[in-house]
């Protein structure tokens, strides 16, 4: 059960974010997983703070050595875009394709 994670941190603290992945490979070779991240910047007295994140969750079926098909959902949330309160959107994606390794 492969597990990653990274979290950042700026030197003058107006910047945080992280991320972390898991995932599982099945008997029939199918990888499994599912990963989340985020980030926020500080604004100031004129500037809202911005703040991001998102989940993906996904499934990698290897056909040949060289070639995976590729299933993923995504789910993200913005905040204050350009630091502008009130300018938040969302986004969910499905994406569907192929891996080619060479």
């Amino acid at each position: 059960l492969p597990l990653t994670g990274l979290l950042l941190n700026s030197n003058d603290n107006d910047m945080k974010g992280g991320y972390t992945q898991v995932t599982y490979k099945l008997p029939i070779g199918t990888k499994v997983g599912a990963s989340y991240g985020y980030s926020e910047v500080e604004g100031n007295a004129a500037q809202a703070d911005m703040k991001n994140k998102s989940w993906i969750v996904g499934a990698y079926h290897p056909l040949t050595k060289s070639l995976n098909l590729v299933a993923e959902y995504t789910d993200a949330k913005y905040e204050n875009v350009n630091h502008t309160r009130g300018n938040d959107g969302t986004a969910k994606t499905v994406s569907l394709g192929a891996i080619l390794f060479f």
